[in-house]
């Protein structure tokens, strides 16, 4: 019961492994307010140093409303960037928790056959020192099983080693898993039909914040090219004798622009604009065509190794039928049922090794389709 209550599942690794993890830090950047006068000036000039003859002037440069939208537009875009690196961060920690516990998986399933291996090596090795005593018995049969046994025990404590250090990674050294709904080959497949059908190219976040900040840097240039007002001026003279001289004057600026700079500036983002669109189709038919890759690979494996699979199960039951007619005709032998048994294992090692690459082809795949680190609390390794 005890054993029972330590042992925990893929949601509760899961949950230990990301906690805290999806935490994202915001860049706090300021709110910006836009005014309708972007620019004051003021003037005061005076001839001879004569008081009655000083000037004052006051010049003001107004906005637009369609330039203030576009500003607050690029600010608020600015303001809002996402963290590429802290999320890319986090999708790769998402990426190795799921590939430990398929490490942790792997490495279970492994020690089981090799436990069994064991116990076929064990009751093979107690019938061969029974028969040691006999005259034409092949010592060298005793010391290639020794050998084996060995080299199986070796192979078990590296096992148990890379267990540990994963355990000791995430804090669970004295903690079992439970692999009950471990995802199989069956389930990927079904999967792989349902991800190739509603996928899309994956989309780069941080091409298309570029693409929209080009944007909005373009919808603000184009603004400021609409601008027609360009000042307002109030002129004030100081005192004077002459009761009809003008002191206040009033004073507009039209402004038609036609400025070579904001062209070349126009010309160089539309220019970044096309190469960020070019770079992003690119991307997509690079995308389209490591999927498909990948796919077919897993589709190959996967045929693979349910043929192989059929040949084991057919395999076993002739051999278990033949070792049925030998025991009738010359009696019980047991060390004809631990050859099949022994043969049975090591094909079983055999198909495990084809299992193992499909489940990390498998984790390729949900990474490059972008479903691994699409937001959804889910372990992809579960059914």
């Amino acid at each position: 019961m005890l054993k029972a209550q330590s042992a925990i599942d893929a949601a509760q690794f899961f949950a230990r492994a990301l906690a805290g993890s999806d935490t994202v830090t915001e860049i706090s950047g300021k709110r910006i307010h836009f005014p309708w006068i972007e620019e004051y000036e003021i003037r005061t000039q005076t001839q001879d140093f004569e008081t009655d003859k000083q000037q004052y002037t006051l010049r003001v440069s107004p906005s637009t409303l369609q330039k203030r939208k576009a500003q607050k537009a690029l600010s608020e875009h600015l303001r809002l960037a996402p963290d590429f690196q802290q999320q890319e961060a986090y999708c790769e920690l998402i990426y190795d928790v799921h590939r430990d516990w398929l490490a942790l998986y792997l490495i279970h399933e492994e020690q089981k056959l090799l436990r069994r291996l064991d116990t076929v090596l064990q009751d093979r090795q107690r019938i061969f020192e029974k028969m040691a005593g006999s005259y034409d018995f092949d010592f060298q049969k005793l010391i290639r099983l020794q050998t084996d046994q060995n080299d199986l025990q070796v192979a078990l404590h590296e096992l148990s080693l890379q267990a540990d250090q994963l355990r000791a990674a995430y804090g669970l050294s004295s903690t079992t898993f439970d692999f009950r709904d471990f995802i199989t080959v069956e389930a990927i497949q079904q999967l792989l039909g349902a991800v190739a059908s509603d996928s899309l190219p994956l989309v780069d976040a941080e091409l298309l914040y570029e693409q929209e900040l080009l944007q909005r840097e373009m919808a603000l240039e184009r603004a400021e090219s609409r601008q027609i007002f360009d000042f307002a001026q109030f002129r004030y003279e100081g005192p004077s004798t002459d009761l009809y001289r003008e002191r206040l004057s009033l004073g507009i600026g039209l402004s038609i622009p036609n400025s070579g700079n904001r062209r070349l500036k126009m010309q160089e983002l539309h220019i970044e604009q096309q190469a960020l669109q070019r770079e992003q189709v690119r991307e997509a038919a690079a995308w389209q065509q490591n999927m498909q890759e990948l796919q077919q690979k897993l589709l190959r494996d996967i045929a693979a190794f349910h043929f192989h699979q059929q040949s084991l199960t057919e395999e076993r039951r002739q051999l278990q039928n033949l070792g049925s007619q030998i025991a009738k005709k010359e009696g019980y032998s047991p060390l004809l049922l631990l050859d099949i048994e022994e043969r049975y294992i090591d094909t079983r090692l055999k198909s495990f090794s084809k299992q193992e690459d499909i489940l990390y082809d498998y984790l390729r795949y949900m990474e490059a389709s972008g479903r691994l680190c699409s937001g959804e609390d889910r372990n992809f390794l579960e059914r």
